[in-house]
């Protein structure tokens, strides 16, 4: 090269060109290569001696794409033009370098001898233009992305991109502490398999907790790999923790079947990359909980909707006549019809047509209560407290026969026990109670409220006729009747099975009694007035308040009927 240099007269550039950071390349005007310097050998990846006497075509390193523009420029120089071109190549070691190159004319006197080129190498500018590229393009995809799997995926395709390297995936951290694949490319099925989940106390998992990028080759990393991930045969490695909120959240895991290290130029990508996913990851996580609480909500509101039509449905407005029949059978249901007519002041008729209209449009239903007090019960006691999740019903069969009402939910029960004393109550209940406090069928111990019959009118709770007063707006006299003294009543066979009968099919009619206890109607008839007479039993009209928007009374109602 130097002497080259010195016949053409640039004695001057000599110790420039052995020591410049471009290539130059000497070559006739047949196309053979005359001389080079050392940067030229170095990018071509062989010796001096493979490159000095070939034709610059036979080298190898230029592709068959970009021959052609090759060869037209070399023309374009002994055209005494100076040419100009920006090339790939790949050397005798297979890497690849993107080259600019500028060729001029060498002229003895008027006459064209030889070209010399000059090629540097701007293959980390480039790739550093192209990575930008990607990461803008990737911050642009992940705008749009539909969720979590979908930006996963635009994200490791961009790292592949940026790094030139073929495979491998994303790790999440879970709640438990376990590291697990989300996501991978290219990876064989039983490596992935071997591959997918690593617990808590691993030492991959410690290896990504230290925080620190690890670039390496797969088999020189500080773990044991197993025969699986020895045949997978995966050689260049880039492990990079993924973070957010300075919290590590995972690590996205790039390799290579062919490639000996992981290019330096890529790093820095790699990282932005990884920072870019633990952003992406908690986005699209909050905007997938986000379309899920949405749903949700469409949900909700589509069967609040319905509900609310079909209690609009449901609902119904009565008018003057009807409020004052349903108000006056409430307050007094021991009257019949007749009655009724001469106490409201309507006709018989009205008021039997008006009943009927209310019975089939399921606005009232008949209800028995039983004079607890009178019968031999001495208390009552109510039960409640909150359940624990999962709580079978079953632990609320077979209780004991002093149980008058259950109600259970998700989250709560309460029971009505009637005794005939706290002895009772003490021998039959608390022992249930223990057992269900010690397998944690309840939050914590029920409470218990005590209510001695003596001192509290229970059928009071049953009297609806002072609220239908207010509401209807009616001026009637409140008539509230307590029972009669009956501690001293004794009961016969034939008014213990009327009672129970009357409190358990209270709509039934007389014939209907006089069957299903096997007696006659006139015994059936005799027993229900004596029975009433007595203060033992008392028939109430419970309205359905449900249907008449009483929302917070009808949730009342359920404690007892």
């Amino acid at each position: 090269m130097v002497e080259k240099l010195s016949a053409i007269g640039y004695e001057e550039a000599r110790a420039f060109l052995e020591n410049t950071h471009d290539a130059v390349i000497y070559i006739s005007k047949t196309g053979k290569i005359l001389e080079v310097n050392k940067k030229a050998v170095d990018i071509f990846g062989g010796s001096r001696e493979e490159i000095i006497g070939w034709h610059f075509s036979k080298l190898g390193v230029i592709p068959i794409k970009s021959m052609a523009l090759a060869m037209k420029n070399f023309a374009y120089c002994f055209a005494g033009k100076k040419a100009s071109i920006n090339i790939d190549i790949k050397n005798k070691k297979g890497q690849n370098f993107f080259m600019e190159c500028s060729a001029t004319p060498i002229r003895k006197g008027k006459i064209i001898s030889d070209v010399i080129v000059i090629a540097r190498d701007v293959t980390d500018r480039k790739k550093a233009e192209e990575l930008a590229l990607v990461q803008r393009d990737l911050a642009i995809a992940l705008n749009s992305a539909k969720g979590l799997d979908e930006g996963l995926k635009l994200c490791y395709e961009a790292a592949l991109k940026a790094s030139g390297m073929d495979c491998g995936g994303i790790y999440i951290f879970e709640e438990s502490g376990d590291l697990k694949l989300v996501f991978h490319k290219n990876l064989t099925p039983e490596f992935f398999k071997t591959v997918s989940n690593y617990k808590a106390n691993s030492l991959n998992v410690a290896l990504i907790n230290k925080g620190n990028p690890i670039y390496s080759q797969h088999h020189q990393i500080d773990v044991k790999l197993n025969p699986i991930e020895k045949r997978e045969g995966l050689k260049a490695i880039a492990i990079i923790p993924i973070a957010h909120e300075n919290k590590i959240i995972g690590c996205m895991n790039v390799s290579s079947h062919a490639m000996e290290e992981v290019p330096k130029y890529s790093r820095n990508a790699l990282e932005t990359i990884a920072a870019q996913i633990g952003s992406a990851i908690s986005l699209l996580k909050a905007e997938e909980e986000k379309a899920k609480l949405q749903e949700k909500l469409k949900q909700y509101a589509k069967r609040l909707e319905i509900k609310v039509k079909k209690l609009e449905k449901s609902q119904i407005d009565l008018n003057e006549k009807e409020k004052l029949v349903l108000y006056s059978i409430t307050a007094y249901p021991n009257l019949n019809d007749r009655e009724l007519a001469q106490k409201i002041k309507l006709n018989r008729s009205t008021i039997t047509a008006i009943k009927n209209r209310l019975r089939k449009r399921n606005l009232y239903k008949i209800k028995y209560v039983p004079n607890l007090q009178a019968i031999g019960c001495k208390l009552l006691t109510v039960i409640y407290g909150q359940l624990n999740e999962n709580i079978e019903i079953k632990h609320f069969k077979n209780l004991p026969a002093g149980f008058i009402r259950i109600h259970s939910t998700d989250t709560s029960f309460y029971a009505f026990f009637a005794a005939d004393d706290l002895t009772r109550f003490n021998k039959e209940v608390d022992p249930l109670i223990d057992t269900w406090t010690r397998n944690k069928i309840f939050k914590e111990r029920p409470k218990i409220i005590y209510l001695p019959l003596e001192l509290n009118k229970i059928q009071r709770l049953c009297n609806f006729e002072p609220l239908l007063k207010q509401t209807f707006e009616l001026n009637f006299k409140s008539e509230i009747t307590d029972n009669p003294d009956s501690d001293k009543t004794r009961l016969t066979r034939n008014m213990k099975e009327v009672l129970y009968a009357l409190v358990k099919y209270p709509e039934e009619n007389t014939a209907e009694l006089a069957k299903r206890l096997r007696i006659t109607k006139i015994t059936v008839r005799n027993n229900r007035k004596l029975l009433l007479e007595k203060g033992l039993l008392q028939k109430k009209i419970i309205p359905n308040f449900k249907k008449m928007n009483f929302e917070s009374i009808q949730s009342g109602q359920q404690c007892f009927f």
